[in-house]
């Protein structure tokens, strides 16, 4: 590792990351997704410098706490349930205010293509389709969905057709609530190798092509900016973990480093 390609140097035991890695992912997703507005997901590294980096190459933040919107800069409203859209209507009505609001949905089909299951993020699906779904919030106004059910996706054909289904329900959306959505929000899903022994790298140059006759085909019906996260694709190869050996074991047959 180059010296000019660590952040902080300190005594060990200490975290290093290359920053070369973590552009090179990003022009990779830029690749695959140069219609898309790319987010890093701050959660899976939220080391300032890192943040620096992915800011200069001018990708947005997808910030999961107070602390992270804070950091990003970013501010907005997206709901989780139907009690925080009771709470963002209490809020706009206090106001005497139409609030655009996003909606993080529970879709009814898995990244398999199998039904869908429950979970603990999002409005399910054919909740969001009930024929009275917002009659108790009159004063919000959809105007943008967040879909998001499995990160580590390794397979270019199950990312197409996950994308494939998103876009279908936007448009089902958009026809529901009589209205045009300003963003879909795809989520994250990429993966990267964890073991080169049983795992093979995500097919990127398979992906481009296939994503993009997949949106060719949905784009002519939707005026919506897609969102991408970014997930642990930039930044999870870019690390390493120094730290001092203090002894080695061997027990039958196998070693063991006792570190500090």
């Amino acid at each position: 590792m180059k010296r000019h390609d660590i952040f902080t140097i300190h005594t060990a035991p200490f975290y290093a990351y290359r920053k070369q890695i973590i552009l090179r992912q990003a022009q990779k997703l830029k690749q695959v997704f140069p219609d898309f507005e790319i987010l890093y997901s701050i959660k899976t590294n939220p080391f300032f410098p890192i943040l620096q980096t992915v800011s200069e190459f001018g990708l947005g933040a997808d910030a999961a706490s107070a602390k992270e919107v804070s950091e990003s800069r970013r501010a907005g409203i997206s709901a989780d349930s139907f009690h925080e859209l009771d709470l963002c209507n209490r809020l706009a009505q206090e106001k005497h205010a139409v609030l655009p609001i996003g909606i993080r949905v529970n879709p009814a089909f898995s990244m398999e293509g199998t039904e869908g299951g429950p979970s603990q993020f999002g409005i399910d699906e054919e909740q969001l389709f009930s024929p009275h779904a917002f009659d108790d919030f009159p004063a919000l106004r959809p105007t943008g969905i967040h879909v998001h059910i499995q990160s580590q996706i390794l397979d270019a054909d199950q990312l197409t057709a996950y994308y494939a289904h998103v876009l279908t329900l936007a448009l089902r959306l958009e026809h529901l609530w009589d209205t045009k959505l300003s963003y879909i929000n795809f989520g994250s899903g990429l993966g990267i190798v964890y073991d080169p022994n049983t795992q093979k790298p995500l097919d990127l140059d398979a992906l481009q092509k296939k994503v993009s006759t997949v949106f060719d085909a949905f784009r002519p019906r939707l005026q919506a900016k897609f969102l991408l996260e970014s997930g642990r694709f930039l930044v999870g190869e870019s690390g390493v973990y120094v730290t001092e050996i203090m002894d080695i074991k061997i027990s039958r047959g196998k070693t063991y480093y006792i570190v500090k």
